[in-house]
């Protein structure tokens, strides 16, 4: 087979390659996909905002009362940023 031939034929295939493409535009894997990706992400952030409560009852283990823990708890992870007298604002940790 001549090589003309051979490039008009892969020619003709590409353009087909690349017609056939936009027709297809509802996908049902790209649904689940996404749907998996969305839950891997809550997950991720729920193991770590676990890790986090974690680590803070590791270190309020010496508190006398529990009402410390949460407070602790509500300042670090809540973002909660109580106004002290004679002091600026303090801004919420990133």
């Amino acid at each position: 087979m001549e090589i003309h031939r051979l490039e008009k034929w892969g020619e003709k295939a590409l353009l087909g390659i690349d017609d056939g493409l936009p027709e297809r535009d509802w996908d049902p894997l790209n649904e689940e996909l996404e749907t998996a990706v969305k839950r891997v992400g809550e997950l991720s952030m729920e193991v770590e905002r676990n890790t986090q409560i974690r680590l803070l009852t590791r270190l309020a283990h010496g508190f006398k009362r529990v009402e410390a823990l949460i407070g602790l708890s509500m300042l670090q992870l809540a973002g909660i940023c109580p106004s002290l007298r004679g002091r600026l604002r303090p801004t919420a940790p990133s």
